[in-house]
């Protein structure tokens, strides 16, 4: 067994977790991209920005120090 066992368990339970709210999603929200044939990708893919945004929003209002700009 490698040393990367935890992560791929992380990972797991990412998966598990956006599978059981895509399907909680779906039974509430059933016209929802009906004639889509990947809705479970577009699923995870609103669902991962809605959930990068509120850290985006907070960082995008930090200063940041001289050095970290690049010209």
């Amino acid at each position: 067994m490698t040393a990367r066992w935890p992560l791929v368990i992380f990972y797991n339970i990412i998966d598990v977790s956006a599978y059981n709210a895509y399907v909680l999603w779906t039974e509430k929200h059933s016209a929802w991209n009906v004639r889509r044939l990947h809705k479970r990708r577009l699923f995870v893919e609103e669902l991962g920005k809605a959930l990068v945004k509120p850290e985006m929003m907070r960082r995008k209002t930090l200063p940041r120090p001289m050095s970290a700009i690049k010209f």
